[in-house]
């Protein structure tokens, strides 16, 4: 299966570990790059400095939940 590649990086945010190592090993495998975030509010003040072309949120996490995250996100974009 060929993938067709991003222009700009992905965006991954996740709380657990076992979740981003997952994500990592998909994306890697596929020859994408990406950034990962352990929560929303680091991902969001990164999302200010940069493009990301695809944004992958887990909802429930600490410090700036997933539902948060995408509603700020939305008002910077």
């Amino acid at each position: 299966m060929r993938i067709q590649k991003p222009k700009d990086p992905i965006l991954v945010v996740d709380d657990d570990p076992q979740m981003l190592q997952t994500y990592r090993d998909i994306l890697s495998s596929l020859g994408l790059e990406f950034e990962m975030f352990s929560n929303g509010k680091l991902a969001l003040s990164a999302s200010e400095k940069k493009d990301y072309s695809i944004y992958i949120s887990d909802l429930d996490m600490p410090v700036m939940n997933g539902r948060t995250f995408i509603a700020n996100l939305k008002s910077i974009k």
